[in-house]
This record gives C-alpha cells, structure tokens and sequence, in this order.
C-alpha cells in the first residue's frame, strides 16, 4: 500500500513501474501535477486514488483484466480530459467516471473543499 493523502505533497506523480505487489495507491488531496502513468503490469492493484490534485491530460488507459474494486478508485477532481472508458466507471462507481471533474471546467479549480 502507498497511502500519502492529505500531504500537500507537490511534483509529478511517481511511477509505478516495477510495483507489482501495490495492492492500494492513495495520493488524494495534494498538490500534485503532471500526467497520470497507466497502472501496467499492477495486477494487484485494487484501489487508484488521485483525487484533489492538479492533474492535467487523459485518464490512464486500464490494462485488461484489472483488480480494481468497483467504487474504490478516484481519478476526480483533477484537470484530466473526458472520455469514455467503462474500466474507470467501474473502478470509480461513476458513469461516466469525470462526472466528478466537470466543475472544475465550468466553475475552475483551486483545490479541494476545507
């Protein structure tokens, strides 16, 4: 498990590579940047949590099969682009998964709620 939420770490997020075993990885509420990696080759991972950052760009593309727990991952909100992925809806218990980001492109965004 990675859990760092809640930090106001800043920088780019870290890679996953070569963290076949990662079951969680929460980085929720900080201040991170930079593109999100796809979670390759983690076929451990049951939980995705980059919530409350500053994330620009696409959403990962989820490998197939995934462990991911529907509902226990979070991609929201963050700057990241739409698009439709069924993977991340499950994973994120959302349909479609960004509906959680689409403030931050009508209203802006300057982080998340005190």
């Amino acid at each position: 498990m990675f859990a760092v939420s809640d930090n106001r770490l800043t920088g780019t997020l870290p890679s996953l590579a070569n963290s076949t075993e990662l079951i969680c990885f929460e980085v929720d509420r900080n201040q991170l940047s930079g593109p999100v990696s796809p979670p390759d080759g983690l076929v451990n991972l049951n939980g995705f949590d980059v919530a409350y950052n500053q994330l620009p760009g696409s959403a990962p593309a989820l490998f197939q099969p995934n462990a991911l727990v529907p509902g226990f991952s979070s991609l929201c909100p963050n700057m990241l682009m739409p698009s439709d992925d069924p993977g991340w809806d499950l994973a994120t218990g959302a349909s479609p998964w960004f509906a959680a980001c689409e403030f931050i492109f009508i209203d802006g965004f300057d982080g998340p709620p005190n």
